[in-house]
């Protein structure tokens, strides 16, 4: 008498970042880092923790998942529910487990992957300085990519609805984005390649090779692969969506005068520029920082402070309304030929401070900077899935461009030493052209969202 049958179904997943990416640990009064990266404290090597992984995906289902997808993403990655009774005193929790398993994320490239340790800081809104005790250290991983192992319940052959098929439908939709700031163009990733095998376990072939030969699975050995045996083994390369999010909205621009993104500032020397794995860029925080500010700028000019401040945690998030509707990338600087910036194509200029009584040079003030020579290209990146549901609000972003380009506003530091000055190099983007502002539809789109939050 044959066994009855007991399926699972595996999945290796190649997950790629392409942006650097940091899932915080924790850190010690002794520490230097504030924020360090997750890792194995064996090897020190990054860790992407399977709750990380089991987050995304699950947020991905309340999303995608057909009929009740709050039901169904509970019967795939399980709940707990607590209740108590009228006398307070009786409390009873239910909890159903996961059906999906993340057995564990390995690095695919046997080479330690880069990391970078960096300064971040809040800004008062008003001042436009540095917050009190906001300044921290992060230490940032280099784009590196993770094999991710996960276990199913049941068989990817299944002609009905099944746990299987719910999770291909999560997986073919999912757009991963890992860790922290994810608002300034951390830990975006993408789903290279999906591997898929389902076992019987009560026969003999599909424990055999759950035994002794599934390694070879977990480390995409493709010719190693079980071949296909009616109700033992199914073996399948899932087809995968070019999934990640692209940026809605970019402007190239062309620098018009130097731009000096500044560094931590050494006891001697000069100056260095911010550089992110040895080339300069300008980070998304500079970029959310320069947008937020002149955004809050402008919506106070043409109505009131308390509307710009509403509509500021709207596109940029806040401590208080959670993440914004917008997400900056980092830029880095190109030639005309495309080709990356490097350290050797840097410009050194000499400065020196003023002494503000006597008009003169200050004594033991000259300065080196860094930056990047004119002439060179960025391109500004923003993720905005919703630009056309928030029109003003993508309005408003065409506002700040246009004062960009007009040279109103620059980025970087130096800006009244003649740094940071940008032009849109094509002078036809519909980036440069902006609108009247309506301030009652900017008013909807806040309330609208403010409200759908109440919702929830």
């Amino acid at each position: 008498m044959m066994p009855e049958a007991n399926w699972i179904t595996l999945y290796a997943i190649d997950l790629k970042f392409e942006e650097p990416w940091l899932i915080g640990g924790l850190s010690t009064l002794s520490d230097e880092i504030d924020i360090p990266f997750v890792q194995n404290p064996r090897t020190n090597d990054p860790v992407l923790p399977g709750p990380s992984i089991a987050g995304s995906l699950r947020a991905t289902a309340m999303k995608v998942l057909s009929g009740d997808a709050a039901e169904a993403t509970k019967k795939l990655f399980g709940y707990v529910t607590s209740s108590v009774e009228s006398d307070s005193k009786k409390k009873e929790t239910n909890t159903a487990a996961s059906t999906i398993e993340i057995l564990g994320a390995t690095l695919v490239d046997a080479k330690k992957p880069k990391t970078l340790e960096r300064r971040r800081t809040a800004i008062n809104s008003k001042t436009g300085a540095a917050r009190n005790r906001m300044l921290r250290n992060e230490e940032i991983v280099e784009p590196t990519s993770y094999r991710i192992i996960v276990q199913v319940q049941g068989r990817a052959g299944d002609r009905k609805r099944s746990y299987v098929s719910e999770f291909d439908k999560v997986l073919e939709e999912w757009q991963p984005q890992l860790g922290r700031g994810r608002s300034v163009g951390l830990g975006l990733g993408k789903v290279e390649k999906a591997m898929r095998v389902s076992l019987n376990l009560a026969s003999d072939a599909g424990l055999q090779w759950w035994l002794f030969e599934k390694q070879d699975f977990f480390d995409s050995v493709l010719e190693n692969m079980p071949k296909n045996s009616d109700g033992k083994i199914e073996c399948d390369l899932l087809s995968i969506k070019s999934n990640t999010e692209t940026a809605h909205i970019t402007v190239k621009f062309e620098l018009k005068e130097p731009v000096h993104v500044g560094s931590e500032k050494p006891k001697s020397g000069e100056i260095p520029i911010y550089q992110q794995f040895g080339h300069p860029a300008i980070p998304a925080t500079s970029w959310k920082g320069v947008f937020r500010h002149r955004v809050e700028t402008i919506v106070t000019l043409v109505d009131s402070y308390d509307l710009a401040n509403d509509v500021a945690n709207l596109m940029f998030g806040s401590s208080d309304t959670g993440r914004g509707l917008l997400r900056f990338r980092d830029s880095y600087f190109v030639d005309t030929n495309d080709k990356k910036l490097d350290e050797g194509r840097l410009q050194r200029r000499e400065h020196v401070a003023i002494d503000r009584f006597s008009g003169g040079a200050k004594d033991s003030a000259k300065f080196t900077w860094q930056c990047v020579p004119q002439g060179f290209l960025t391109e500004l990146a923003i993720d905005f899935p919703d630009k056309e549901k928030y029109s003003e609000c993508n309005n408003l972003i065409k506002h700040v461009v246009r004062d960009i380009h007009d040279g109103i506003i620059g980025i970087g530091a130096g800006i009244s030493r003649g740094y940071g000055r940008l032009t849109v190099s094509n002078g036809k983007s519909e980036y440069i052209l902006p609108t009247v502002i309506e301030v009652e539809k900017l008013k909807s789109e806040v309330k609208q969202i403010f409200e759908k939050e109440k919702v929830e």
